[in-house]
């Protein structure tokens, strides 16, 4: 008999559903691998997952050997857009096949559906050369991403804004603006592939209702921003407190039309003036290391890379 053939036989892959015993072992050995690289993030962020599974509200697979869970794969699908939100298999595990295994079966589960575009951003801590050669080998496309921090000592230094312009605190006024500048920012980007809400203007309303409603932790109405021009919104900031000491950047736009004039650098620095205020120590973000001028402007305002994440994305044709 064939190893491939024994392998086969010697591991079991089921439903998230039909999971023959608790998942927690998975989860644990996730955190636990990813501790020295990821610290408490990991901690904080599988929380929401554990409770989901344990309610058995999320759609996935699990692979076993007997009645013992080796790995397992979260997925969503929504309009034909569907991200694979967790995958791992434990660090102890030698079969590093198993991990393509879990990714083919939900890939494949998943274009089945009738799903257009399928995304993974989720942190690989085990397995990652055989992981990136999976989405490789089913047409994915890698995007580098990188999560950035900056440590606040101090208020950043705010520069006059040019006539004519105004920062405000975030006010639901103006939410069909924004929606717009925020749809149009990312028209076109590769921030558009790893997040296709960018696509349309609802799918953008969504994203930033889903902000507002705590996905990215409580929302922070003081440190979001609106940059006013005349009266007339003209880009925005949108910040959420995962922790009491600890800030996030969910999203920031600026129109085209007034892009280059220095105000993607005002909006950060009055959010990170008004987190300082509040007590938070530490803001932290997320963006593509492509978007060269995006990079710099952290740069410039204190954040260093802490985590570089590959989002694998792959689209019909």
């Amino acid at each position: 008999m064939s190893d491939r053939k024994k392998r086969a036989e010697k591991f079991r892959i089921y439903h998230l559903a039909e999971a023959p015993a608790s998942l927690e072992g998975v989860v644990d050995d996730f955190v636990q691998a990813g501790a020295e690289r990821l610290g408490e993030i990991l901690a904080k962020n599988v929380k929401p997952l554990r409770e989901a599974l344990r309610a058995k509200k999320v759609d996935g697979y699990v692979a076993c050997e007997g009645d013992h869970p080796l790995g397992l794969t979260v997925f969503q699908e929504r309009e034909g857009n569907a991200r694979i939100n967790f995958v791992h298999v434990l660090s102890t595990c030698q079969d590093a096949d198993l991990a393509a295994r879990l990714i083919r079966w939900s890939v494949d589960t998943l274009q089945e559906s009738g799903a257009g575009r399928v995304t993974c951003e989720a942190p690989i801590v085990a397995h990652e050369s055989a992981i990136r050669r999976t989405f490789a080998e089913l047409g994915f496309r890698a995007i580098g991403r990188m999560v950035m921090a900056a440590t606040l000592q101090a208020s950043p230094a705010e520069r006059p804004l040019p006539t004519g312009y105004a920062l405000t605190c975030w006010d639901d006024r103006h939410l069909k603006d924004l929606v717009q500048i925020v749809h149009e920012a990312n028209s076109g980007t590769l921030d558009e592939l790893v997040y296709p809400e960018f696509k349309t203007a609802a799918g953008t309303e969504r994203m930033i209702r889903a902000i507002q409603g705590g996905a990215a932790g409580p929302f922070d109405e003081g440190a979001s921003q609106i940059i006013l021009h005349e009266a007339v919104p003209c880009g925005a900031i949108l910040c959420t407190r995962p922790a009491p000491t600890e800030g996030f950047v969910a999203e920031m736009a600026v129109d085209k039309a007034h892009q280059g004039k220095g105000m993607g650098r005002a909006l950060l620095a009055r959010a990170l003036t008004v987190a300082y205020g509040e007590g938070v120590q530490t803001v932290k973000l997320g963006v593509t290391e492509e978007n060269l001028p995006a990079v710099s402007l952290y740069r410039k305002l204190g954040f260093t890379p802490v985590e570089r994440i590959t989002a694998y994305v792959w689209e019909a044709d």
